[in-house]
């Protein structure tokens, strides 16, 4: 019994790591050139790919770690670690998959006890959701703050 859950995590596991590794080593095969392929131009704009090179120079390796937790994130960076070469095979590999060890369990649990509990399951996936949305709204209503603190310093200081 022990060996057949731990054959079906494995292969949980590895079902949800094979896209990302992937994405990674269609980087790393490509190099640059991935990013003037058309289908790739249309949404990894020069913009975003400084935010994701400024975001791997600030915070290091950690943003691969990060990336599993964001959906939208995550095939930018991907490409990008490795098209850049910032992140090594090994290197991603290792941070992707302690991140996929805590979030597919996590979903895999979810999925286990909202199956006959549908109602149940989707009151949280809305909490959830609300509280995404609560936690952005309130980044973004603190960065604008400070944004305006710091012009009225700035301000001041020339003054």
């Amino acid at each position: 019994m022990l060996l057949e859950d731990f054959k079906s995590f494995q292969n949980v596991f590895l079902t949800a790591m094979d896209p990302f590794i992937r994405k990674h080593s269609v980087g790393v095969s490509y190099g640059k050139k991935v990013f003037e392929m058309r289908l790739i131009k249309k949404f990894m704009t020069p913009r975003r790919m400084m935010s994701v090179r400024s975001k791997l120079a600030k915070h290091g390796h950690w943003v691969v770690f990060a990336a599993r937790f964001m959906p939208g994130l995550r095939t930018p960076i991907f490409l990008t670690t490795g098209a850049t070469g910032q992140v090594s095979l090994a290197q991603f590999l290792a941070l992707d998959g302690l991140a996929a060890l805590i979030s597919v369990p996590l979903w895999v649990y979810l999925g286990y006890l909202g199956a006959d509990r549908r109602e149940w399951l989707m009151q949280w996936v809305q909490r959830g959701q609300s509280a995404t949305f609560a936690i952005i709204g309130t980044a973004v209503i603190g960065l604008i703050f400070f944004q305006v603190i710091k012009k009225r310093n700035a301000k001041r200081c020339q003054a």
